[in-house]
């Protein structure tokens, strides 16, 4: 029995204790999911297959694809191609050190890798992986950890490029700066120079000190812009150019010249220049492939006028930059600092859009605000700017303290707008409306006429067209059809309206009009173009119009309307022209 028992309370024993480990697997396990489920980085587990088999919650925040989504995709949906073929490679690395006698198993590797987001953008995420091992210690998948560096490698980028630039800069800028003052002669002379003198232009300073100013340095064909922006120099006055030095050694250098000429003090009066030469013999020599490139950049920053503005909400007071001033024809100190007088400024139709911008601002309802809006330029005239802004301060219970922003002028893009809309309903010749206007007016048309409204077209042809063309030419002939469209204009009710269609083609639709009650306005019509002499280069066309009159009819496809208007107009031109026939 004392052994029975034994065995009884040894089981119990070893029950117990492998029901606490059980407990401290489990909450181990809990506390691994409530911390992968909980941190900003991505946990993850994959196969040996690389196939995704547990992926943390975060993924959705970083990524936008669900756990569950995630599991479903495959390693070419996940990362860039060439992510891609760095994880292979890692593996294939991996699985040849399995082989490797006294591999460390706890080894991890750490990988930048390119993942796709859910929304098409493409997000790099650092990735610290460590192999998943059974009991026996084979190795079955990997672990992972991946933390978003999307914006520290944007950082590194702008940082990389910023050096770029500053390493370009620093290569090309060698000043060299120099004071001369008038002689007796009137002449400038060197009074002192410093600088890379020497490297630039092959000659000590003392030997330039000899020399009127640096004149006899500079090329033949660039004296002119010498003489202009540095020996003829007033004082009060400033110049600067580039242009072309012979080195010592026979080389042509170019140089930035920055001149200033002030008067001096000491008696007799002398003028003083004060210059500083700089080295751009490297930028000229890629600035010809970079010419054109850089002509339409120059022209995109011409154009793009921006100015800044500052607005304190406690006093309602606001200050603009002298470039904001300007795009509105403005000084600096012109504008009330008051933000009534900004909104008198401002186009009383666009007063209130602006106001509910910045209120939604201020409540969060949008990150930035932003408006097109007009604003009174001091010629009176208005101009339309592209405004931007945001808060840039608050009190310490988050309410706004100021809110800085940018207005663009963007007058020329706006017109340019109204033009292409313009253009997109309008014949660009004649100015009528065009075959696009004429299809949907027509169509809203018929579907009055469904419900009882009564109008009529008239499809006009104008003949004898080709031989104006043909004769005195196509310049000619535009001005034939620009006549034709003002005698048509002016030849029907207001409520009509006149279509040119293309070519030698117009269209009216007369609106309120039957069939029959449209034959005087349509004859009205034709004998107008008929009573007028088209008198061309000395010759005289007998231009006439051949016009087919439909009375709309609902029953009727657009198609089909006008296939019976145009035999009519095609019947008129058979019967000898001139004419007007009702289908």
């Amino acid at each position: 029995m004392n052994d029975q028992a034994n065995v009884n309370q040894a089981s119990n024993l070893e029950l117990d204790s492998l029901q606490r480990r059980v407990a401290i697997l489990e909450e181990r396990e809990a506390d691994f999911r409530f911390l992968a489920e909980n941190m900003g980085d991505v946990v993850f587990i994959v196969d040996m297959e690389l196939r995704t088999t547990y992926v943390s919650p975060s993924i959705e925040r970083i990524l936008g694809y669900t756990p569950a989504e995630r599991i479903t995709q495959k390693v070419a949906e996940q990362l860039t191609p060439q992510s891609q073929k760095l994880v292979f490679e890692v593996l294939a690395e991996e699985l040849a050190l399995e082989k490797t006698a006294g591999a460390d198993k706890n080894r991890s590797r750490t990988l930048e890798l390119e993942y796709y987001h859910k929304d098409g953008s493409i997000k790099c995420l650092e990735t610290y992986i460590r192999g998943a091992r059974d009991s026996n210690g084979t190795l079955t998948g990997f672990y992972g950890l991946s933390r978003d560096i999307t914006e520290r490698k944007q950082a590194e980028e702008a940082l990389r490029e910023s050096e770029k630039r500053f390493r370009r800069v620093s290569n090309i800028i060698s000043d060299v700066v120099y004071s001369c003052k008038t002689n007796v002669e009137g002449r400038f002379t060197i009074d002192w120079m410093t600088g890379a003198v020497e490297r630039i232009s092959g000659y000590s300073i003392q030997e330039i000190k000899v020399q009127e100013c640096w004149r006899f340095l500079v090329v033949e064909e660039d004296l002119d812009l010498f003489e202009k922006n540095i020996a003829d120099l007033t004082p009060g006055s400033h110049g600067k150019c580039e242009l072309r030095i012979r080195h010592k050694n026979g080389g042509t250098v170019w140089i930035a010249s920055y001149a200033e000429c002030v008067m001096g003090s000491e008696p007799p009066e002398h003028f003083h220049l004060h210059g500083a030469l700089i080295d751009i013999t490297v930028r000229k020599r890629t600035e010809d492939a970079l010419r054109e490139t850089e002509e339409k950049l120059q022209m995109a920053l011409n154009g793009a006028e921006m100015g800044m503005w500052d607005l304190e909400l406690s006093t309602m007071s606001g200050t603009i930059d002298e470039r904001a001033a300007q795009i509105l024809g403005y000084q600096k100190d012109d504008i009330s600092p008051k933000i009534h007088d900004w909104d008198e400024m401002t186009h009383p139709d666009d007063v209130p859009g602006i106001k509910e911008c910045i209120q939604a601002h201020i409540e969060g309802r949008m990150p930035v605000f932003k408006t097109d809006h007009r604003m009174r330029t001091a010629t009176g005239d208005w101009k339309w700017v592209h405004g931007r802004g945001k808060i840039t301060k608050r009190h310490k219970d988050g309410s706004p303290i100021r809110i800085s922003g940018t207005i663009h002028d963007i007058t020329e893009h706006k017109l340019a707008e109204e033009k292409l809309a313009y253009f997109a309903i309008h014949d660009q010749l004649t100015g009528l409306l065009n075959r696009r206007s004429f299809e949907e007016m027509l169509n809203r048309t018929i579907a009055r006429a469904k419900r009882g409204a009564v109008s009529s077209i008239l499809y006009m042809d104008l003949d004898n067209f080709k031989e104006v063309n043909d004769s005195v030419g196509h310049s000619v002939g535009d001005k034939v059809l620009i006549t034709i469209a003002c005698l048509l204009k002016g030849a029907v009710r207001s409520e009509d309206t006149v279509f040119r269609l293309g070519g030698d083609e117009f269209a009216v639709l007369l609106d309120g009009m039957t069939g029959s009650d449209s034959l005087p306005a349509a004859e009205r019509l034709r004998a107008v173009v008929e009573a007028h002499r088209f008198e061309l280069d000395g010759r005289l066309f007998p231009l006439t119009l051949s016009i087919g009159l439909k009375e709309i009819d609902g029953a009727l496809t657009m198609g089909e309307l006008l296939s019976q208007a145009d035999i009519a107009m095609y019947k008129a031109k058979a019967q000898g022209k001139n004419q007007v026939v009702l289908a």
